[in-house]
């Protein structure tokens, strides 16, 4: 409608195109600050990530201090024909996502994105065989030691 002639008014858009008086107005609003091949931005919702940002994300997220690798040997998954091993998160999402944002200040993605792209081989608890928290960690050593001073 921005090609049509400028002494055009919006009722004579609207009826020529067969569209909404309130598109037809649109458009001449797009002319005068445009010019005649202007194009309305893409408005619908959120725009997309592009594929670099969710290959950073996806591999932020397959980083040995943010997910480890179980330590069982029959814990994996068939993802596209292909055995993947399964990975525990060592920290919470809203903890990664901070740990990303500091990594990465000028990438912008959203906790819910964030979340949406987590790989579907990374779990986000652990199994209760093993814990791998500072306290009980720091435990077993001191069991470790005292048994080998002993």
């Amino acid at each position: 409608m921005t090609i049509a002639p400028a002494n055009w008014g919006h009722i004579t858009l609207s009826q020529w195109f067969g569209s909404s008086e309130h598109q037809a107005r649109q458009a001449i609003l797009l002319r005068r600050e445009r010019n005649v091949l202007a194009f309305p931005e893409y408005s619908r919702g959120n725009k997309p990530l592009d594929d670099d940002t969710v290959q950073l994300v996806v591999q932020f997220y397959l980083q040995d201090g943010i997910s480890r690798v179980s330590s069982n040997t029959k814990d994996v998954l068939k993802i596209k024909n292909e055995l993947v091993p399964v990975r525990f998160m060592e920290m919470s999402i809203q903890e990664a996502l901070r740990k990303f944002y500091n990594e990465y200040p000028n990438v912008k993605v959203g906790k819910s994105m964030f979340y949406c792209l987590k790989p579907r081989q990374v779990k986000i608890s652990s199994p209760h065989e093993t814990c791998i928290c500072q306290t009980h960690e720091n435990m077993s050593l001191l069991l470790h030691v005292s048994l080998t001073i002993n």
